[in-house]
């Protein structure tokens, strides 16, 4: 199951960063010397930069959620609530 989790995150944050990179290398050849296009490029990565910190988020608060599990299972704990 957590090899299955490390892939979908895995493959989740990818895709973020793929489309920002992407994005700031398009505007670094020439793109942003189109106003509308430079504008509409920087609403893409501002969204895609959001939703990288969103998966961050979750994947911190999942690894936080399984470290308490583990060690309240480690002091006696039965690990649920």
């Amino acid at each position: 199951m957590q090899l299955d989790f490390l892939s979908n995150a895995s493959h989740e944050l990818k895709t973020p960063v793929t489309a920002i990179a992407g994005f700031a290398e398009t505007l670094q050849d020439g793109a942003k010397d189109d106003p509308e296009t430079l504008n509409q490029f920087l609403d893409i990565i501002q969204k895609e930069s959001k939703r990288l910190t969103e998966l961050i988020t979750d994947v911190l608060s999942i690894s936080r959620i399984e470290s308490q599990s583990i060690s309240q299972q480690k002091n006696g704990w039965p690990g649920y609530f």
